[in-house]
């Protein structure tokens, strides 16, 4: 291999791997099969399988060939895709609060292009702290790219803050506050420290008041809350009542109902767990 093609592939590489990588599984949230109900990821997950193994052979590849290159080229790709499709999800949230593109829920009016607004404000949370991580560092920068990556940035930001209270998921904001917060925190370091040394009855009248709006966050969805504690805590009493999974290909939905009627009938229960009781497809927690 010459010289001249060797620096050619050093150079070009990383960025086929990093736009590959990026953008192949960024797009996996974009997949759809008509001919499978909404709630069903399995043309998604074939694609993901299908996609990083073609990707990640050639990021291996730009790893050994320029090992620095490749990863600061793959790292701000990623975060500069998954801005893109946050984008594109909260402009796609946008309208279908004004009525122009279809839900995929019938009992919500938010999903995006998931199938509830749990996954869909999920996914905004996550891509929330990457906006505010490139505009912070940006900020202050003179040269024109970096003068039109900081614009963008605050673009992705209000979009997705202007759609992800309308998701109504709790998770969601208590997730986008923590990471939002440790964006802060590593980049003005030395700042916050020094506030907070400066400012200690004011730091602390700010967590007692962000304990009272997490109470107030509670009451305002209780009943799912509670819903989603009975869920648990029933699947926990299921899988402590036979821990290996040998349910001979029982769905979820089966095992929890015994279950559940086991826990109502021999146990004593709260007049809010009667209230909540269903008959859920999932258990709501990736543990369990």
């Amino acid at each position: 291999m010459s010289v001249e093609l060797r620096k050619w592939l050093c150079r070009v590489i990383p960025w086929l791997a990093g736009l590959l990588l990026a953008g192949l599984t960024g797009g996996t949230v974009l997949v759809t099969d008509g001919s499978l109900p909404s709630d069903l990821q399995g043309i998604q997950w074939m694609w993901l399988s299908a996609v990083m193994t073609v990707v990640l052979l050639l990021w291996l590849a730009g790893y050994i060939m320029n090992p620095q290159r490749t990863v600061r080229i793959v790292s701000e790709t990623v975060q500069w895709v998954l801005m893109g499709f946050g984008a594109v999800e909260a402009l796609h949230g946008l309208g279908q609060i004004a009525g122009i593109y279809p839900s995929n829920h019938s009992l919500f009016v938010l999903t995006g292009t998931f199938y509830n607004p749990g996954p869909y404000s999920g996914y905004l949370a996550a891509v929330l702290p990457v906006a505010l991580y490139r505009m912070l560092i940006l900020n202050g920068k003179k040269d024109r790219l970096s003068v039109v990556q900081y614009y963008l940035s605050i673009c992705v930001l209000f979009l997705i803050c202007s759609v992800l209270p309308a998701g109504m998921s709790r998770a969601a904001w208590f997730a986008s506050l923590m990471s939002c917060g440790y964006v802060i925190f590593r980049v003005y370091r030395v700042k916050v420290k020094s506030f907070i040394s400066e400012h200690r009855y004011a730091v602390l009248g700010m967590c007692i008041v962000g304990a009272l709006f997490a109470s107030c966050a509670y009451f305002m969805k209780r009943d799912s809350a509670d819903g989603r504690l009975l869920i648990w805590k029933i699947t926990s009493q299921a899988i402590a009542g036979n821990p290996w999974g040998e349910e001979n290909g029982r769905t979820f939905s089966a095992i929890y109902g015994d279950a559940q009627e086991r826990y109502f009938t021999d146990c004593e229960y709260s007049e809010s767990e009667a209230w909540v009781a269903g008959t859920p497809d999932f258990a709501f927690n990736e543990y369990l």
